[in-house]
């Protein structure tokens, strides 16, 4: 009753670009796109004016990009509700503080942009450059701290000058078809992509944007190895093997004995070779069992120092040292175990949140 003809229509018609601006910009459901087009159609008649929306509706980056604060006010109201009813304490000031896992936070958290505000070294003793926390803060002004290990790593200047290097540490070069044109000039494509990608256009999210991660773990040192295959927050698969391969009166590997010149043939001794080796083939045997895990994952966590490293970088191993994917463990470790490998994701995965009430 209080518009004419002409504005209506001008808002229709508002209504219906952003339909399509919704469509290519955003991968959310139809409902959900249609449901924010119902509560912005709402709005149209009670608090903005017909032409103020269709010049809105005509910057297509300024329409996204309240889509996605609506839709992140919903998701922040529904979490911070959550967070409450499971005991989360507001408090005196207008802030609410918690740690929660990386795949329980919300999607719609990750699509608002996003900008580092600070790095945090970790409280570890063997900590170094890389070992650190990393917090983003958004428009919000809500904070979020990750581990870096957990993020997309950008393309260095030595991988941007270096296509080979790029081509090594991109796809396994194993599974590509050399005889079909059309596979080679795919992955030419992407090779060219990675290396001309920009750091404006970087996205450190990338991985924690989709639906669903598969994230591997693999502890080892001191004859013990333990590991387990993630599917967003449940485990898929694990394994663990022991041997006896450490003298337990003098300390120190029997390997690392034998390499100081000194071979004792002791009945000690010869067991402990024996259980090396049959360390090692096991090892091998369950990165061979692992192969289709190790393919899809998105993140792979290894912690072998020193001589256990080699282990998981042979010839027949599907895990290569210059995968992408392949991250240290910035924590402080104990014996290799199932439990420890859960402590290890636990700690890995958690995420300190601030919101602003």
């Amino acid at each position: 009753e209080t518009v004419n003809g002409q504005e209506v229509g001008v808002a229709v018609l508002s209504l219906l670009y952003l339909v399509v601006v919704c469509s290519f910009c955003s991968s959310s459901s139809l409902f959900d796109i249609m449901a924010t087009i119902a509560n912005i159609y709402n709005l149209l008649f009670t608090h903005l004016d017909a032409f103020a929306l269709a010049r809105l509706a005509l910057t297509s980056k300024s329409v996204y990009e309240c889509y996605i604060q609506q839709k992140y006010a919903v998701a922040k109201q529904r979490f911070v509700v959550s967070l409450l009813k499971k005991g989360k304490k507001r408090t005196s000031e207008p802030v609410l503080w918690a740690t929660v896992s990386v795949f329980e936070l919300p999607k719609d958290f990750l699509k608002l942009q996003l900008t580092k505000s600070n790095e945090l070294i970790s409280r570890n003793v063997n900590s170094n450059d890389s070992d650190h926390k990393v917090s983003f803060t958004n428009s919000c002004g809500d904070s979020f701290t990750f581990y870096s290990q957990i993020l997309a790593k950008p393309v260095s200047s030595s991988e941007s000058s270096n296509p080979y290097l790029v081509l090594a540490n991109s796809v396994d070069l194993s599974q590509m078809d050399f005889s079909s044109s059309a596979a080679l000039l795919e992955r030419q494509r992407a090779v060219l992509k990675r290396v001309t990608m920009k750091k404006a256009e970087f996205d450190p999210f990338t991985s924690l944007k989709q639906s669903s991660q598969k994230w591997v773990i693999m502890l080892c040192h001191g004859g013990y190895f333990a590991g387990a295959v993630y599917e967003n927050s449940v485990v898929v698969d694990h394994k663990t093997d022991h041997r006896y391969v450490v003298r337990k009166k003098a300390g120190g590997r029997q390997v690392s004995y034998d390499k100081g010149g000194s071979q004792p043939k002791s009945a000690g001794a010869s067991m402990r070779r024996y259980n090396e080796d049959k360390h090692q083939e096991r090892i091998a045997e369950i990165l061979q069992e692992w192969t289709h895990h190790i393919q899809q994952a998105h993140l792979i966590f290894l912690h072998a120092p020193g001589i256990n490293r080699q282990f998981f970088f042979t010839e027949s191993s599907p895990l290569q040292s210059t995968d992408a994917r392949l991250r240290p463990v910035p924590i402080n470790t104990e014996k290799p175990t199932f439990t420890e490998v859960q402590a290890v994701f636990k700690d890995m995965a958690s995420v300190e949140v601030k919101l602003s009430l």
